[in-house]
């Protein structure tokens, strides 16, 4: 073999072994106390489940949920009916049908959790608003909810967002 060739399967060998190499997949773990903090959540009576929503960035108040909306309910007039929803809209610039955004993120479990401690001392956490701020770098990581319950423990559960539709 010429110096060439073994040059090139060193190389080779080399980056499919540099590719074969086990992706390590971050985790965040969000904090949340979920009667206060969420639109929804409910509880399987043995913890083995758990589901729960909370609004998005800009989605928060009730009037910028309804702007949203509004928008969508002149979709289904055949025309503009009086100068109020004229004034009120640009015909050009109302969002497609089918592309309304979705409010709210919501995550789900079905398991045991993962873990029940005493205290979070130690435990890198983050809050809501952190994590909505900043939602499409933490939902591409493996997510862990943290809740305190009533005998002043934590339980931590691995979520799943919920897809979209």
């Amino acid at each position: 073999m010429t110096i060439k060739k073994l040059f090139f399967l060193f190389v080779l060998l080399i980056n499919s072994y540099a590719h074969a190499q086990e992706k390590q997949i971050d985790s965040v773990i969000l904090f949340l106390d979920l009667k206060k903090e969420t639109t929804r959540y409910s509880f399987s009576k043995d913890t083995s489940s758990i589901s729960f929503g909370f609004y998005r960035k800009k989605f928060e108040s009730k009037k910028s949920r309804d702007s949203i909306t509004k928008l969508y309910s002149y979709r289904g007039k055949k025309r503009i009916q009086d100068f109020e929803d004229l004034k009120n809209i640009k015909p050009k610039y109302l969002p497609e049908m089918g592309k309304r955004p979705n409010f709210s993120l919501d995550f789900w479990s079905i398991g045991k959790p993962t873990k029940r401690i005493k205290s979070i001392k130690g435990i890198d956490y983050i809050n809501k608003d952190r994590f909505i701020s900043n939602e499409m770098n933490y939902l591409s990581k493996k997510i862990y909810i943290l809740h305190k319950v009533k005998d002043g423990s934590y339980m931590i559960w691995e979520v799943v967002p919920v897809p979209l539709e």
